[in-house]
């Protein structure tokens, strides 16, 4: 599965997926909450309440190297 695909409200560009790739990469050293945080915060993904959305990051780490993806 390939983009453009959704994960819960949002619609994930090949662009997106290029960024969280580089961000990924550049920033290694950090804990996968930092990363996750700062995924979504480079992406501006929040939540209705303002908080980001950490944990879909993660759900989308999980399926990142099945097949498809």
């Amino acid at each position: 599965m390939g983009p453009p695909f959704w994960i819960g409200d949002r619609l994930f560009t090949p662009e997106d997926i290029e960024l969280i790739r580089w961000t990924t990469d550049r920033f290694e050293g950090l804990s996968q909450t930092e990363l996750a945080s700062t995924i979504c915060e480079n992406l501006l993904w929040k939540a209705p309440n303002g908080r980001l959305r950490v944990h879909e990051v993660y759900r989308f780490w999980s399926n990142w190297h099945r097949p498809g993806w």
